[in-house]
């Protein structure tokens, strides 16, 4: 073999035992840590993007997190209009790799009805890298209505009416229903009080409501046309007036025998109660007395909050 190609055959040896070396170099090297993961599960869904709520229903949100360098931080909180709530926070004191949220259980109750909500969870390793999931929340509109702190006064009182519509939640006065009949169509109770029976809610066609109101007010009588409204009386002690969310709700509590009149109103009370069928659609209602102020020398006031199927 003459002498160039002794220095090639030279020279292709070096060459394979250099590539060599660098590859048996390469399989020392640490392995790069797994990037940071988030799953999150709403009933039972698996990273929605966005799901639409009925007012009464229960969202259930779990999360598993993880990350191969350690986990950093961890938080997830929800956004409505400009208020952020927290749901869950995690900064481990030691190296930990894996964590799961604990199961969050958020009621949709009328407060939310017709907003829109949007849920964030965030992840950062002790590298610092870092990744974010979301999901938008839309909650219908409620298929009740809430009017609160309304305001009655029984007969011969100045600043509020004793007549009042529900489906408008207007408070007349008598003057406003002697001279308008469809003013008379739309009371759905009546107000009074008496020394013996106390605060009286009675429906304009109860028997003896134009007894009780001559007996109590000069002003005549002044319904040609009456609705008539049913009357429960419920146990407070076994009715949430704010757990109250949906319309089957408010009709699954008007059951079982039903007045047209209530006497010795009382703060605290829950009286459940439905309109004219005919007038009125049969609708179903209910009222917590919230307050109930006033003396022989002071306007009498009884003050309300009231829910109606829509």
């Amino acid at each position: 073999m003459n002498q160039s190609n002794l220095l090639v055959s030279a020279a292709l040896a070096a060459l394979v035992l250099f590539v060599g070396c660098k590859k048996e170099s390469g399989s020392g090297e640490e392995p790069v840590p797994e990037e940071p993961i988030i799953t999150f599960t709403v009933n039972g869904m698996e990273n929605p993007d966005q799901l639409t709520a009925d007012v009464g229903d229960t969202l259930k949100i779990s999360a598993e997190v993880s990350a191969g360098a350690g986990i950093e931080s961890f938080t997830a909180s929800y956004s409505l209009d400009e208020d952020q709530v927290s749901i869950d926070t995690y900064q481990p004191d030691t190296l930990v790799t894996a964590y799961s949220m604990s199961e969050f259980e958020l009621l949709i109750d009328f407060t939310f009805a017709g907003d829109s909500l949007g849920f964030v969870f965030s992840l950062s390793d002790t590298l610092g890298a870092s990744i974010e999931s979301t999901f938008s929340l839309l909650v219908n509109e409620s298929p009740i209505r809430v009017d609160s702190q309304r305001v009655v006064s029984p007969y011969n009182q100045q600043f509020e009416g004793n007549l009042y519509n529900v489906m408008d939640s207007v408070a007349y006065f008598p003057l406003n229903v002697k001279s308008d009949l469809n003013n008379q169509k739309r009371v759905d109770f009546i107000v009074a009080y008496d020394r013996q029976a106390g605060y009286i809610m009675s429906s304009p066609g109860d028997a003896d409501a134009d007894t009780i109101w001559n007996h109590n007010l000069s002003f005549d009588w002044p319904f040609l046309e009456i609705n008539n409204t049913q009357f429960i009386e419920l146990d407070p002690a076994s009715v949430d007036f704010d757990e109250v969310v949906t319309a089957q709700q408010l009709v699954d509590l008007f059951s079982g025998a039903s007045v047209t009149a209530l006497s010795g109103l009382y703060k605290g009370q829950i009286i459940s109660l439905r309109l004219d069928n005919s007038e009125r659609g049969g609708r179903v209602a209910l009222i917590k007395i919230t307050n109930i102020i006033g003396d022989s020398k002071s306007e009498r006031q009884i003050t309300f909050d009231i829910k109606i199927e829509q």
